[in-house]
């Protein structure tokens, strides 16, 4: 608590001058607490303010309004200042009345005397001290609940809020209000039942929730335990915390591990594989060499050497796709850029008879990125929608660019067969894959050349309807 002041301000309210002489002589006489008096009339109470008094002495004369009307007027205007109600010993139900209606304390005029007055200061200044305290506490308690970067909420057993904070409302609040998302958001998430109903198993819940927002995928922790306020008395307390950028890094953080793992094991096998591989190669041409006039065994030297040539390429492409790509960043025209990659797909789309719909949102863009590494990304995402499309009747793909504050969107989508939600979370795994034939490592590469640019690819997908990649590039 803060230390008592060595000197009080005491406000008179009345309309009767004789009576600030009276108190004047009262306060001198008791010595403790110190304190100044200042009257003022019941017309000027616009000074009050100026003052900062601890306690407000309101007298029972006053013209226009009475003792009663007045205490109104003051808690109203003044709420955390002690009211002390001077009044007639005949108007005891006045004085009852006012204590209801809150007021600090009463005296009787004619109990005025020393001691009764003093231990009636007192009171008040430890009611005004207090309040002081609280509102103090209460400053702090709202700054910490208005600042903080967690929705806050307070509910009824049955879910009706009683407050929130500033992120509550703006994580809940669109054409419907806040109460009715969040009741949408429980039965969504949380229990088909109340809160209560939920908290009714154990004190407390915490779940980790995934929720689409937009097109985008939200992920949220959810706190809500029971409060007890007083014996009869309980509410729900809650905390709603956005963690979705936690939870996307340590995603990129266990996929990076996995490539780090996937690249070493790439190494050894590729070692592995090439030793003996030279040793084929080496012989064949050793045969080739002895048996060069025998045609008949040339051809299968031939075979040989054709396929050694192969399994090298292959290794070297799984060798490539599995590592950092280096990254030759330069300024580009990003219509021309796309228009380039266009014409690359042109006999595809013919092909398929797809349609392709290219839409960039500003001209001119100019960005910094590798065209060649780029291009083999996006490419090989275009395959793959093309792939995806080989029995829709009307395939269509939707290439759309645009800035977004200081980073490049490019979101590319088609109305393909999709996929499930195992194959979206192994998309970017190495040896992944759900095509016949095919090696798993298309969109490793894909992955690690967007990595490489610092960028950030994610996909959504949802089976016979479609997918879509959205990458996104910052300024390098």
């Amino acid at each position: 608590m803060a230390e008592a002041p060595s000197s009080y301000c005491f406000i008179l309210i009345s309309d009767q001058s004789s009576l600030a002489d009276e108190m004047a002589e009262l306060l001198k006489e008791i010595g403790y607490p110190k304190g100044t008096l200042v009257p003022i009339t019941s017309t000027q109470l616009d000074l009050i303010s100026k003052h900062h008094p601890e306690i407000l002495i309101i007298d029972d004369r006053l013209s226009g309004m009475n003792n009663l009307e007045m205490l109104e007027v003051t808690i109203e205007r003044f709420p955390n200042v002690a009211k002390l109600m001077l009044t007639r010993q005949s108007d005891r139900k006045v004085a009852v009345d006012a204590m209801k209606r809150g007021a600090t304390d009463y005296v009787f005029k004619r109990d005025l005397n020393g001691d009764f007055f003093k231990r009636t200061l007192l009171h008040c200044i430890e009611y005004s001290e207090h309040q002081e305290l609280l509102q103090r506490r209460n400053a702090i308690i709202d700054a910490l609940f208005d600042e903080a970067e967690e929705a806050i909420f307070l509910a009824e057993p049955d879910g009706s809020l009683v407050l929130f904070n500033q992120v509550f409302a703006g994580l809940f609040k669109n054409k419907d209000s806040e109460e009715e998302n969040f009741n949408r958001f429980i039965k969504q998430y949380l229990t088909e039942g109340s809160l209560n109903d939920l908290l009714d198993q154990k004190g407390s819940y915490s779940i980790v929730i995934k929720s689409k927002e937009e097109e985008v995928t939200k992920h949220y922790r959810v706190n809500i335990k029971r409060i007890r306020l007083n014996d009869h008395f309980e509410r729900i307390l809650g905390m709603i915390s956005d963690i979705t950028s936690q939870v996307m890094a340590e995603q990129e953080h266990m996929k990076g591990e996995k490539l780090e793992l996937t690249a070493r094991m790439a190494q050894i096998l590729a070692h592995e594989v090439r030793n003996p591989l030279t040793n084929i190669r080496l012989s064949a041409d050793y045969l080739e060499d002895e048996l060069y006039d025998n045609e008949e065994y040339k051809a299968y030297t031939e075979i040989i050497d054709r396929n050694v040539k192969r399994i090298d390429s292959l290794i070297g492409h799984m060798l490539r796709s599995v590592k950092p790509f280096e990254i030759n960043p330069k300024r580009e025209d990003v219509e021309m850029f796309f228009k380039n990659v266009l014409e690359q797909i042109n006999d595809r789309k013919e092909l398929l008879n797809a349609t392709v719909n290219f839409t960039i949102h500003s001209k001119s863009i100019q960005w910094v990125f590798d065209s060649e590494k780029l291009e083999l990304a996006l490419l090989n995402l275009l395959s793959n929608s093309f792939e995806a499309m080989m029995n829709v009747e009307k395939p269509v793909i939707l290439i759309d660019i645009r800035k977004q504050k200081d980073e490049l969107l490019i979101q590319i989508e088609d109305n393909g067969n999709g996929m499930n939600q195992e194959t979206v979370d192994k998309l970017f795994d190495a040896f992944y894959t759900g095509r016949k034939g095919g090696m798993g490592l298309g969109m490793t590469m894909v992955k690690n050349i967007v990595d490489g640019h610092n960028g950030s690819i994610t996909v959504e997908s949802e089976e016979d309807k479609g997918s879509k990649f959205m990458i996104l590039l910052p300024k390098l």
